[in-house]
């Protein structure tokens, strides 16, 4: 799979989204399509939970306008730029990223943040791939006219991501709960997963990142791990609307495995002296694991039997 193709995105809300919607347009109304869900229709039977009312009046759909206003302005400009419907986005949205990965690999998800023997601190989340070749991942890199710019990797229909890190080194990740975990299934309020974007433009460091967490309103089933420079590592878990900080004791913090692979993955990286891709790799069996260097502010793509790929905050 290529990895060559960043879509860039600067500017206002609106104009990023714009500009993510016309670089992956082919690929938002193919998903569409994939999906069963209708391009340019209105107000979609599935959707009247939630896009119910006058102006999506009720709701998840609502609660992003209200709470999460860039992110809908940059959906909306997503929407324009690929010339399909707000409410075909939201129908994609409320699914997930892991529902969407289902659709071409069925895989578990598991992030983690560690330092290793040089004090250099890092977040890794696995990625599953399509069997069929036909990427649905893509590189962002996001330069709001406010706020930090970054660089992800996200779907080409979702306005946040599921991992990234910012030019500060402030470095996030998503990840479902285990299969067979005692948190409960991901849901079908997905909304949680706004975190991510909205802390790598905001925050220099975790800490006002995780205060910020634990206020905001969000919904869905997921842990979220977070990394900066300065060494601070730690986790959110998100469970409804009750938010819990994990902090590390250990310097390693993970999201996505059950007890068992935790405590496997911390062996590991005990005897390697630090989390490596390799690792999560072989924690979860996945060819692919995004890596987020908080010191460098890189993102890299590492795949089995390749040199990595690499890709900067600008």
């Amino acid at each position: 799979m290529s990895w060559q193709n960043v879509t860039e995105c600067g500017g206002a809300p609106r104009d990023m989204g714009l500009a993510q919607g016309r670089a992956n347009a082919a690929e938002i109304r193919r998903h569409l399509e994939q999906a069963g869900v209708a391009r340019r229709g209105r107000r979609l039977a599935g959707l009247r939970a939630f896009a119910s009312g006058g102006v999506l009046g009720q709701g998840m759909a609502r609660e992003i306008v209200r709470h999460y206003p860039h992110l809908a302005e940059r959906m909306t400009g997503i929407a324009r730029g690929a010339g399909v419907s707000f409410e075909g986005l939201m129908e994609l949205f409320t699914r997930g990223p892991e529902a969407c990965e289902n659709l071409h690999a069925p895989s578990a998800a598991a992030a983690a943040a560690s330092r290793d023997e040089a004090d250099a601190f890092a977040v890794g989340r696995s990625l599953s791939l399509p069997s069929d070749g036909r990427g649905a991942w893509v590189v962002r890199r996001s330069a709001p006219e406010h706020g930090f710019a970054s660089i992800e990797v996200t779907l080409p229909w979702l306005a946040s991501c599921v991992a990234g890190v910012n030019e500060s080194g402030l470095a996030v990740a998503i990840a479902p709960p285990a299969p067979g975990s005692r948190m409960a299934p991901p849901s079908r309020d997905p909304s949680c997963q706004l975190l991510v974007q909205e802390c790598l433009q905001r925050f220099e460091e975790t800490s006002p990142a995780l205060d910020w967490c634990l206020e905001r309103p969000s919904a869905g089933t997921a842990g979220l791990v977070f990394a900066d420079r300065s060494g601070e590592i730690a986790r959110v878990t998100v469970t409804g609307q009750t938010r819990r900080v994990v902090p590390s004791s250990d310097g390693i913090a993970v999201a996505g495995l059950d007890d068992e692979g935790q405590a496997q993955l911390r062996k590991r990286c005990q005897e390697a002296g630090g989390l490596e891709p390799s690792l999560l790799q072989a924690a979860l069996g996945s060819t692919a694991v995004i890596w987020l260097s908080c010191a460098d502010a890189e993102l890299q793509i590492h795949e089995s039997g390749g040199p990595p790929t690499s890709f900067k905050t600008r």
